[in-house]
């Protein structure tokens, strides 16, 4: 199962996606202009991705700096499937079929890719 983010923690995984290992002046400084979080805001919640094993630390030159643990992609993928899963019944080509009639991908078989089975 995919682990769940809030809108903020999002915000704040796509700053370490973008460059890591960060430290929080660094993050608080990247993320002033959007959000206005404060350090303290930003301690907290990167210490609760920590708990849950999303975000990694490590002290450098005396400041604690972080890591995300797992990929942008590989997060992705996971809520793509549990996407899928949970809306499709795990039928991913009902997704592509809901994706084309809401327009967001154009018709034709140009975006469908081969099962594996056939390559």
């Amino acid at each position: 199962m995919a682990p769940s983010f809030s809108d903020g923690e999002w915000k704040l995984m796509q700053n370490l996606w973008l460059q890591s290992p960060r430290t929080v002046s660094e993050l608080a400084t990247a993320l002033a202009a959007d959000t206005g979080w404060s350090k303290h805001t930003l301690s907290t919640m990167l210490s609760r991705l920590e708990e849950r094993k999303l975000v990694s630390s490590r002290s450098l030159a005396g400041a604690i700096h972080y890591a995300p643990v797992y990929s942008f992609e590989e997060i992705a993928a996971a809520e793509v499937d549990c996407l899928i899963e949970r809306l499709y019944q795990g039928d991913a080509e009902k997704l592509v079929a809901d994706l084309r009639r809401r327009g967001r991908l154009p018709a034709g078989n140009e975006f469908i890719l081969p099962k594996e089975s056939e390559t």
